[in-house]
């Protein structure tokens, strides 16, 4: 018998919740633009990190099951993976679907909101689904159906707390601001034509994810999510420097 542990629950859907209500305001309210590039952000994320990187990812690790036997190795693919993927998916939603809409610079930063946001969302609510399906199938005398994931399974569900589950909210945002500077780098590298910054974008984003997979190897939670906090605020310090030096006069908002 497992008992899931509510507030925990609780905290990843308040949150969850949060994230759309907040997004959806903040493009509304404070950048006064429509809500194109915020579903053209999300459903991009869905398309080239869910589905795209994600069967890829399978299949590679299918094919060759030595990549998780070394985790500078699988750290490093990992974010090679996510890097090129999400950055090359944001180069072309602003080619196919943004690209009227380029002059207007606050459109990346609705964008951005909602690729990080669906992000966001997304692995939080699936966390919480995860949780109670395997506690159902614990519970209700199911669970030798997980094999030999069940003791994983019960640690996980045993795990989750809400110190936990705030730790990860923080991880979210986190996450959230570096898409934004990332999205900025992007958004600039195709309105402007500067390649470079696309490499940027995709070095960055790779370097980010793969410090911290190796980070949460070698130090307690708390300190991993301090880690990439941090990590994620010089993201963003960079982000902003790159806004500040090529925005149009009209959209100076951060």
């Amino acid at each position: 018998m497992v008992k899931v542990n509510g507030a925990a629950i609780a905290i990843y859907i308040i949150f969850s919740i949060a994230i759309l209500v907040g997004a959806i305001v903040f493009i509304r309210l404070k950048l006064k633009t429509k809500l194109k590039p915020f579903l053209v952000g999300g459903l991009t994320w869905l398309a080239f990190s869910v589905m795209l990187e994600g069967s890829l990812n399978a299949i590679i690790l299918t094919a060759v099951p030595s990549i998780r036997a070394n985790i500078f190795i699988f750290a490093i693919f990992g974010g090679l993976m996510a890097g090129i993927f999400e950055e090359l998916g944001r180069y072309l939603a602003f080619m196919v679907f943004l690209k009227r809409d380029i002059e207007n610079d606050k459109n990346a930063l609705a964008y951005a909101a909602g690729h990080g946001g669906f992000e966001a969302v997304y692995i939080l609510l699936t966390t919480v689904l995860s949780i109670i399906v395997m506690a159902a199938m614990i519970n209700g005398g199911a669970g030798e159906q997980l094999g030999d994931q069940l003791p994983s399974a019960t640690e996980s569900i045993k795990s989750l707390t809400a110190p936990m589950a705030l730790l990860a909210v923080v991880e979210r945002i986190s996450a959230i601001i570096a898409h934004f500077a990332l999205t900025v780098f992007v958004w600039f590298s195709f309105k402007e034509g500067k390649p470079a910054l696309l490499f940027v974008a995709i070095g960055v984003h790779a370097a980010f994810d793969a410090a911290s997979l190796l980070l949460a190897n070698v130090l307690p939670v708390w300190a991993v999510e301090i880690a990439i906090l941090i990590m994620a605020a010089a993201i963003g310090a960079a982000g902003r420097y790159v806004w500040k030096k090529h925005h149009t006069a009209e959209t100076a908002l951060l």
